[in-house]
């Protein structure tokens, strides 16, 4: 047999389970494969007697190429293995995180949608500063000092960033603002959320939007019955508004103009 058909008969008997090693060898050891199948023809040429012995021998030579053409549909069977890299395609789900991309800055909001402006009013100040978040998302601080006749105010504006990050967002105050506590506090207002501590010289932050205006002082004592106790939105409102304050003012231009 030529070289390609004796490895597909190895192939054949590897896969039925046995062993290499009952098949001649491949390559140029081709030729001695060879000279043995002209051995049995040899002995299938013998007649009778001891001879026919022989010829049961070539018989059994005949008998082993068999598997031979088993092997040919084995070797279709390789082909299988070939198809084998379509599980390569496997990959084309790495698409998906193209769907993660989308899950990008699309759905932040670009508009406050009303004015929002906080102060705080009361205690011992050297200055006021009324802070404003107008539509779109500009925030702007006017900075009056206090006991200075005809001081004129110190101004800046700029831009908040519009989606959540390492920085209070537009996206934040929308959803600080949002909150059913401060949505219900702004359809009760006016009202003061907590304890007044301007009669001993303390501040409450006064929240505006629109007309709506609610105060937010400091945590109820457990004896003042009349005290509304500051909802947990309101709070978390609260937070984000001095946080804001804190980073806005630090950065240009308003930081270099503030003092």
């Amino acid at each position: 047999m030529n070289e390609l058909s004796c490895h597909r008969v190895a192939l054949a008997v590897a896969l039925a389970g046995f062993s290499a090693s009952s098949v001649s060898g491949c390559g140029s050891s081709g030729d001695d494969g060879s000279s043995s199948g002209s051995g049995g023809s040899a002995g299938a040429v013998a007649t009778g007697g001891a001879g026919g012995g022989s010829a049961g021998g070539g018989a059994v030579g005949g008998s082993a190429g068999a598997p031979g053409t088993g092997g040919a549909t084995s070797a279709g069977g390789a082909g299988g293995l070939g198809g084998s890299p379509g599980t390569g395609g496997a990959p084309g789900t790495g698409g998906a995180p193209g769907t993660g991309g989308s899950a990008g800055g699309s759905n932040c909001p670009d508009c406050i949608g009303q004015e929002i402006t906080w102060e705080f009013n009361g205690g011992f100040r050297a200055f006021d500063e009324k802070y404003t978040v107008s539509p779109c998302r500009t925030f702007s601080v006017e900075h009056t000092p206090l006991g200075t006749p005809g001081a004129m105010p110190i101004t800046c504006s700029q831009d908040l960033p519009r989606c959540a990050g390492s920085e209070v967002s537009l996206e934040d105050l929308v959803a600080a603002v949002s909150h059913p506590d401060v949505q219900s506090g702004l359809a009760r207002a006016p009202i003061l959320f907590g304890a007044d501590p301007r009669a001993f010289d303390g501040a409450v932050l006064v929240v505006s939007q629109g007309a709506s205006v609610i105060e937010i002082g400091i945590p109820c004592s457990v004896n003042d019955m009349n005290c509304v106790a500051i909802p947990p939105g309101v709070t978390a409102l609260r937070t984000v508004l001095n946080d804001l304050v804190v980073e806005q003012t630090m950065r240009s231009p308003c930081a270099d103009v503030l003092p």
